[in-house]
């Protein structure tokens, strides 16, 4: 290969423009940056993902944290005074749109000359007197129960709207101090809950991930190297290409301004177990070879001869499979896949150039040059190839065991998404949320934006109502705790006018009858009078509008209507994000928006709706993936064994290694989500990667001896040996994954493990009983390509 002969003639050149290369790209890599928002996998062009980024830009507001707030007593005078210096505090904190606390909330009330809306207090109350009358009108507000005080009287809770200007992972990260700083000074207990807040601790858990993996996986590769090659170059040449290989992929990522997200953080130990691979498969060979080949130059040359074809087969099916993930939907696991193929092709280069460019320059090793005779793992591994030509005939029934298991197993598959349950049970963002859930109104909610055809036309009393019926849907259904809209400041802005008659309580009709009184002149003087008058409902709404902004707290609705009132948003709150709660909800809201709003476009939108559309692209990214990977590795396996029949024989192993898959997820409970979605595409990508290396050589050994027995027996000896080291290395660098901060990466990581273990299992057992089985002659050699092999 000319690529070699190059490498050969100029090594030092070689090693000098990796060492070049390598220094550019961690030059670039303090430009990494950490998304840790799940929002951010999703595609712009979902409707729905479309509508969330589109409400920034319409209300001032779109992020909220909830800071919960438990004490002994949180009624006592002492608890109360805390609660008050807390909120006016963060009533001064400019990073925040607003404050809605116990302490601050609106209260509408009416007066002999209209109405006014003023702060629940002035003053903390200190008398029982006061807090009895405090907790009267707090009872009472239909916006604090359940939002700002829990229904139990055990804990309040304070809401803050953040500012969509603000930098919301930033101030998390300077307010969580904060927080414990207040927990220590008063007697209270704060928990903070909230998707900024659920962001935070997703970022430390990547940190903390990535930490693990990278030195987690150098370790076990170390010590594996170590056991499989006894020395230096054995180690340090595959763990060179590990480490270039993860540090060139870090310093493309940052090059082209592309950050870490939640999904991504796995993929440098992917690389990590999967760049090793083709050195073991070498320098494999490179040994074996010393037997033979005195010559370094001409050993390193004859190495590569024989390795250049499958390493390129296997490195081109393992990128094929990663770019099968281009096909999942989700920007984020997208990304993974262009970036994990980009660090596979960068070991392959590295692994053609980087390792023979050393193994020139190095003396052979004395302690192989004299070796004979096979090791206790080759004749272990031809004593396997003996063992299965004597049984030949258990491939059947041991298929059909396997197939009737993997159909069970996979009956009960299910598939899910929650932010929340990837947190172990006792970590404090999870405890803090099922704690906000079981008392107040929820942590999880759908947005639904009302889009009028004209600017005011939010003010029409049909819309409104629609609005209040939409309220009243979503509150009839189980786990939704509270849903809040400008129809609920129509009613109760009604309801005051009209002396807090409950009748009253209603968005008016479209037509009034009004009566109030005015002045008039009779017989030259001005009197008093009663007049009755007809308006329609859509000027009484907006003079209801005009009154409540008179009365000082025109923000409280700038983040549920636009100025022009051609916007409008409901924020229905649940206290659970389990897909299959989240999925009947959206459904009730769905066939009532269908069924009304005629006069305006309704859309759903939230972190709940988000969740559904995640787990719907989970759903069929998981299976477009697969197709994609398997039709591609059959494509690049036809074309390069130049046939489509041994093309097929490549893909056995991976049926195999995927139905097993399957059966265990379905067996122990582990759904199909955002993170073991890519299980299949990695076990088709790198699992052929074992049927490459064995067919490829038994075709050699068939064609050799012409016996598809003994082919079997001499292919074990020669790259089943490697294939068996090959899969334990990856399946041990994989198993670092499962030491993840977060539950579904840690499933992902033991079910890789053993995805990567039955793929070598499918290549070493399933394959060859296969081929003694029903002898294919598509396996023999013609001359013409044995003279390329040999």
């Amino acid at each position: 290969m000319s690529l070699t002969r190059f490498v050969l003639k100029r090594p030092l050149v070689i090693i000098g423009l990796v060492i070049l290369i390598t220094v550019l790209f961690i030059l670039q890599m303090k430009h990494l940056t950490m998304d840790p928002d799940i929002t951010g996998a999703l595609p712009k062009k979902i409707p729905a993902k479309r509508l969330y980024d589109r409400m920034t830009e319409i209300f001032p507001t779109k992020e909220f944290i909830f800071l919960g707030i438990e004490g002994d007593n949180i009624f006592s005078p002492r608890h109360l005074q805390d609660v008050w210096t807390l909120t006016k505090s963060l009533e001064k904190n400019s990073d925040i749109y607003q404050v809605m606390s116990p302490m601050n909330v609106s209260i509408i009330r009416g007066t002999d000359e209209g109405m006014v809306v003023e702060d629940i207090l002035d003053v903390p109350p200190k008398t029982p007197e006061e807090i009895q009358t405090y907790r009267n009108r707090l009872f009472t507000n239909d916006l604090a129960l359940g939002n700002l005080i829990s229904r139990d009287s055990t804990m309040f809770g304070i809401m803050l709207l953040m500012k969509n200007t603000t930098d919301v992972n930033k101030f998390v990260e300077q307010f969580i101090p904060q927080v414990k700083k207040w927990d220590q000074e008063t007697d209270l207990t704060l928990i903070l809950a909230g998707k900024p807040v659920v962001s935070h601790y997703v970022g430390i858990g990547m940190q903390r991930d990535m930490s693990t993996f990278f030195m987690g996986g150098l370790g076990v590769i170390f010590i594996l190297l170590l056991i499989i090659f006894r020395n230096l170059r054995g180690i340090l040449l595959p763990l060179s290409v590990v480490i270039l290989s993860v540090l060139w992929t870090l310093g493309a990522m940052a090059l082209f301004g592309v950050p870490m997200s939640h999904s991504t953080e796995i993929m440098p130990i992917l690389i990590m177990a999967i760049a090793v691979a083709d050195s073991i498969h070498i320098l494999t060979h490179y040994y074996s070879n010393t037997r033979r080949v005195k010559d370094k130059l001409e050993l390193t040359r004859m190495t590569m001869a024989d390795m250049n074809s499958p390493v390129i087969m296997t490195s081109l099916t393992t990128m094929a499979g990663f770019l099968a993930l281009g096909t999942a939907g989700v920007e984020s696991i997208i990304t993974l896949g262009i970036f994990t193929a980009s660090g596979v092709l960068f070991a392959l280069l590295l692994s053609l150039t980087f390792v023979p460019a050393w193994l020139c320059l190095l003396p052979i090793p004395k302690r192989l040059k004299n070796l004979e005779g096979s090791s206790v793992t080759a004749r272990a591994m031809m004593s396997w190839g003996n063992l299965l030509n004597t049984n030949r005939k258990l491939l059947f029934p041991f298929l059909i065991v396997v197939i009737l298991m993997s159909i069970w197993g996979f009956s009960r598959l299910e598939h899910s998404f929650s932010s929340i349950g990837n947190f172990p049970k006792d970590h404090p963002i999870r405890i803090a949320h099922q704690l906000i859930n079981d008392h107040f109104a929820g942590t999880t909610s759908f947005q639904i934006m009302v889009e009028g055809k004209k600017a005011g036309q939010i003010k029409d009393p049909d819309i409104l109502r629609d609005m209040d019926g939409l309220k009243s849907v979503a509150l009839s259904q189980d786990h939704v705790g509270d849903a809040l809209s400008l129809a609920d400041f129509i009613k109760r802005i009604n309801k005051v006018l009209h002396g807090d008659d409950e009748r009253y309580n209603v968005i008016p009709a479209d037509k009034e009858v009004v009566t109030y009184s005015d002045f008039v002149e009779q017989h030259g003087e001005w009197k008093e009078v009663m007049v009755t008058d007809t308006v329609t409902g859509k000027d009484l709404v907006a003079q209801y509008l005009t009154l409540y902004e008179m009365s000082g707290k025109p923000d409280d609705m700038a983040n549920l209507v636009d100025y022009d009132y051609q916007h409008a948003k409901i924020s229905i709150l649940m206290d659970s994000d389990d897909q299959a709660i989240l999925r009947s909800i959206d459904r009730s809201l769905e066939t009532y928006i269908d069924a009304h709003f005629e006069n305006a476009d309704v859309a759903v939108t939230g972190m709940a709706k988000l969740i559904l559309v995640v787990d719907d692209l989970i759903v069929s990214g998981q299976i477009n993936s697969i197709l994609l990977s398997l039709f591609l590795v059959w494509l690049l396996t036809s074309i390069m064994f130049k046939s489509a029949i041994v093309g097929l024989f490549n893909t056995i192993p991976l049926f195999f290694a995927m139905l097993l898959n399957f059966m265990i997820m379905g067996l122990t409970g582990i759904n199909v989500n955002l993170e073991t979605m890519v299980i299949s595409s990695i076990a088709i990508g790198v699992g052929v990667d074992y049927a490459i290396h064995f067919i490829y050589r038994y075709r050699l050994k068939l064609t050799e001896s012409n016996s598809y027995e003994s082919a079997v027996i001499d292919t074990m000896e020669d790259s089943g040996l490697a294939i068996a080291f090959n899969s334990f290395v990856v399946a041990a660098g994989f198993s670092i994954i499962a030491f993840s901060q977060f539950v579904a990466i840690m499933q992902m990581g033991v079910l890789i493990t053993l995805t990567m273990a039955t793929s070598a299992f499918g290549a070493l057992t399933v394959l060859p009983l296969v081929f003694v089985n029903f002898k294919p002659k598509s396996l023999k050699l013609k001359a013409s390509q044995l003279k390329g092999k040999k």
